[in-house]
């Protein structure tokens, strides 16, 4: 991982402290997600990921539901878990 890479997540980590449960933290959830899985530090990517997903439902924002699917098929598939990926893909079609 480059100290890009690494820089781009601390930031993220240091908004996502200051947030509240609204929808500009689900979209800093789910691009935090997307910088693990590229990191390949994916249990911290898909923990994210589903954090998205969980407020997502709560405040019925279906956009974010999609990311956050789409993040976690990318971090299945990933780890190759091809099944799984695509069942998470296709389900985050759903909310697109």
């Amino acid at each position: 991982m480059g100290m890009a890479q690494q820089n781009a997540i601390d930031s993220l980590l240091h908004v996502l402290k200051q947030s509240g449960p609204d929808t500009n933290r689900i979209h800093t959830l789910n691009q935090l997600g997307r910088q693990l899985c590229q990191a390949k530090r994916y249990s911290e990517a898909m923990k994210f990921a589903r954090e998205a997903d969980s407020l997502s439902l709560q405040l019925s924002f279906l956009s974010g539901r999609s990311e956050a699917y789409n993040n976690i098929g990318c971090t299945c598939l990933n780890q190759k878990q091809f099944e799984e990926a695509r069942q998470y893909f296709n389900n985050g079609l759903r909310f697109a």
